[in-house]
């Protein structure tokens, strides 16, 4: 049986709350929600996975209240190394069928309560694991524009010099964010339909490699 939405709209200020106070690391933190978000009949608690879901990476801690570590950093990099792997395999599982919102929520909530995460900690850990995963909060996301490799290719030959700029400006320097993003939309809003989804797709491709190279960078200190 569902909880009265009062009662919900308390364990939801209950997880704001927890997310404003708390001074302990993440994983720990995921432990202070759960317990929370067990409060709930089962029912709810897809509910307040995604109240968590939509606001722990945003939250802003003063850290007025000291969380008992439940979870050592030893025993998070244990959790790690046996269930990390897994956890993801099953959340790309979740994802490939672009389920809605509130069934993604649903089967989030399954894949904790699975046997094989019956221990707390385990359960814990696939919490946090989930919560920090980029693709946290989950969106359903409408089919885009598909096009061959062939239409690609010609695509990109054809905005050769458009592509050249959009580089040029992402390897300048700018004293503010704000314009760099501007010249790199004046760019792209000079092109529809097929055209400017190309030219997205490089500054993806370019964002991607930048970020790459930076963390090699970090990787070699």
């Amino acid at each position: 049986m569902a909880t009265q939405p009062d009662a919900i709209d308390q364990l939801c200020s209950e997880i704001d709350t927890t997310l404003a106070l708390a001074d302990a690391d993440k994983v720990n933190i995921s432990y202070a929600l759960l317990k929370i978000v067990e409060k709930a009949p089962p029912d709810d608690q897809p509910r307040l996975l995604q109240h968590i879901a939509e606001n722990f990476n945003d939250a802003t801690s003063s850290k007025e209240i000291k969380i008992d570590a439940f979870i050592s950093e030893n025993e998070k990099e244990q959790l790690k190394e046996r269930y990390g792997g897994l956890v993801d395999k099953m959340l790309e599982i979740i994802l490939a069928d672009r389920p809605t919102p509130a069934d993604f929520y649903q089967e989030l909530h399954k894949l904790l309560n699975n046997p094989l995460f019956r221990e707390e900690k385990t359960r814990a850990f696939s919490l946090y694991w989930l919560l920090i995963d980029k693709r946290i909060p989950y969106f359903q996301l409408p089919q885009g524009i598909r096009m061959s490799d062939d239409d690609w290719g010609a695509l990109s030959k054809k905005l050769r010099l458009p592509r050249a700029r959009i580089r040029f400006i992402l390897a300048s320097k700018f004293q503010q964010r704000s314009e760099e993003a501007d010249l790199l939309l004046r760019e792209l809003d000079a092109y529809t339909g097929p055209e400017k989804v190309r030219l997205m797709g490089y500054v993806l491709w370019r964002l991607r490699d930048m970020e790459k190279q930076a963390e090699l960078v970090r990787l070699l200190k």
